[in-house]
């Protein structure tokens, strides 16, 4: 009897702490695996949301270009002569969707509908719209608000032939910032419509960038030093891609979405705190 107590009692204080130890073992196991889960749900519902974002502002741009080749096409049919006035564009605006017309007569001279004009003999919109082409054209510095635009040309023709260019505008405050805005669990995400280089156009409310994307978030430690390397790969492949950062900054994720053939970029920046909330 003694000895069985004593088995029992050598039992006990074998397998009570190597039974705790499994037991520790098993949850930091589970731990990480829920957390890894965690992390990987939210990439994956980040990137869905940024995707549908990314489609959005993609079939944005393809409408205003649309848009701006109808109105061109409906503004040369209504010309009595080859010239269009100030009170012409003003006109326009007052039913259109674009919140301001211009128009670039063929000798390179901006007009806007309140009368301001400005030289634009070197910008791409003139310089195509010349030769008969339709585009998208990103303005980073209006000459005349001094302001980023989102501008979309198409040659205006009278009788045959080119007399100008016609631009449907978006104020990049005014349209593009609504439209990037995105908030995961109450908290603010980083989306920016950006260059093909990664040069910001406009961003997300409350997103005060400029410059060059991957610069910036380096320059205020949002990111380390490999992962800007890794942003900038993806941002130059051209390819909807999802850059994981190293443990260095305060992002989870970074979601890249090339638009329009790779002529623009939409970055979303997943912050760090949901994921670690949500764990």
């Amino acid at each position: 009897m003694k000895q069985t107590k004593g088995s029992l009692r050598i039992y006990r204080i074998v397998f009570i702490p190597v039974l705790f130890l499994l037991i520790l073992i098993l949850f930091r196991w589970y731990s990480g695996e829920n957390s890894k889960r965690i992390e990987d749900q939210n990439r994956g519902y980040a990137a869905d949301s940024a995707r549908q974002i990314a489609n959005h502002v993609e079939d944005e741009l393809s409408n205003g270009l649309s848009r701006i080749k109808t109105y061109a096409d409906f503004l040369g049919k209504s010309l009595s002569e080859p010239r269009v006035t100030a009170q012409m564009l003003s006109d326009m605006e007052k039913n259109s969707i674009f919140d301001g017309f211009r128009f670039v007569d063929a000798k390179g001279l901006n007009h806007a509908a309140d009368g301001q004009t400005s030289i634009a003999t070197d910008r791409d919109y003139y310089l195509n719209g010349m030769k008969g082409e339709s585009g998208i054209s990103i303005i980073l510095e209006s000459r005349i608000t001094h302001e980023a635009m989102v501008g979309f040309y198409s040659p205006v023709y009278y009788q045959g032939d080119i007399i100008g260019v016609l631009r449907g505008v978006y104020w990049e405050k005014e349209y593009m910032q609504d439209m990037l805005s995105v908030s995961y669990f109450g908290k603010d995400a980083g989306m920016f419509f950006c260059m093909e280089d990664g040069t910001i156009i406009a961003g997300s409310g409350g997103q005060h960038y400029t410059g060059n994307l991957s610069e910036c978030l380096l320059r205020y430690q949002m990111i380390g030093l490999d992962t800007t390397k890794k942003l900038r790969a993806a941002i130059k492949n051209k390819q909807e891609e999802t850059v994981i950062p190293v443990p260095e900054g305060k992002i989870d994720n970074i979601c890249v979405f090339p638009l329009l053939e790779g002529e623009y970029t939409l970055i979303q920046t997943f912050p760090e705190s949901v994921t670690q909330n949500m764990v």
